[in-house]
């Protein structure tokens, strides 16, 4: 979209919570309203604690998992089944389901670490690591060289256009 300066500006837009009002939740939280798309909420966020930006990481690491395998994180049936998965069990390693770098899957998993002390600090550190992730090639996959080579570029354009989207977001 454009804004009145002419400039370029990023919108991220969220229909998740829309449609979530619509059902029954009560019971799913003490307040009887579960406000978020449930596959990107932290595990703190699915127990009603409070939340600060690394809440925000969190969503961006499911962002860039399903981004990377093609696959959510923590696949579940039903709403329940998710928020329990999310509550007692972390995703598997995302060179289980596609060829990733090493470090980009480092990243990713702390992104989506289970407790926020365990996660980055905020978007602007995920940035610098996905940086230097991009710089690095440890392979964890044994067809993750030949595939980040031809993926390198994609991974480059994907990752900056994420980290350039929270950064404004959080602004």
């Amino acid at each position: 979209a454009d804004d009145r300066g002419g400039g370029r500006i990023v919108k991220l837009l969220d229909f998740g919570i829309a449609k979530l009002l619509g059902e029954d939740l009560r019971g799913i939280t003490g307040t009887g309203t579960l406000i978020g798309t449930p596959h990107y909420m932290s595990p703190e966020q699915c127990r009603g604690e409070a939340i600060d930006a690394r809440t925000d990481v969190y969503a961006l690491g499911v962002m860039m998992y399903q981004m990377l395998t093609s696959t959510m994180p923590l696949p579940a049936s039903s709403l329940v089944v998710l928020l329990s998965r999310k509550l007692t069990e972390v995703p598997q390693p995302p060179s289980r389901h596609a060829p990733v770098p090493r470090a980009l899957e480092e990243l990713v998993l702390a992104c989506m670490a289970p407790t926020a002390a365990g996660r980055p600090a905020g978007v602007e550190v995920v940035r610098d690591r996905l940086l230097a992730s991009i710089g690095r090639g440890g392979a964890t996959h044994p067809d993750a060289a030949r595939a980040v080579r031809g993926r390198r570029v994609t991974f480059g354009v994907v990752a900056l256009a994420m980290a350039a989207a929270a950064a404004l977001w959080l602004r």
